[in-house]
């Protein structure tokens, strides 16, 4: 699963990404990977585990990266239900030039 571009309100403007957060639902234990998409490129993979479940778990990963589009990729062999996932960044300022 790749999510659509978090565009915090200024798709011309750069960004810069912190960190994610992916909330999983699962009836047994399961691992998830993890990836931030940054214009197109892919960063760091981050294996994310969850335990079984009836109720959504958030976990949260350490991303970075500056660009202008900011995008997750979720990769997993097992059967999850993916509830949310959410980017926290900062619109950078324009320099003007």
């Amino acid at each position: 699963v790749i999510t659509r571009p978090f565009l915090f309100g200024d798709p011309v403007g750069r960004k810069r990404a912190r960190q994610c957060r992916v909330t999983s639902k699962q009836t047994s234990q399961s691992s998830i990977t993890v990836k931030a998409l940054i214009d197109g490129t892919e960063q760091t993979a981050h294996a994310l585990t969850y335990p079984a479940s009836t109720k959504p778990v958030p976990k949260k990963a350490r991303i970075g990266g500056r660009g202008h589009f900011l995008q997750i990729q979720i990769t997993s062999s097992d059967d999850v239900l993916i509830g949310a996932a959410e980017i926290s960044a900062e619109v950078l300022r324009h320099t003007g030039r």
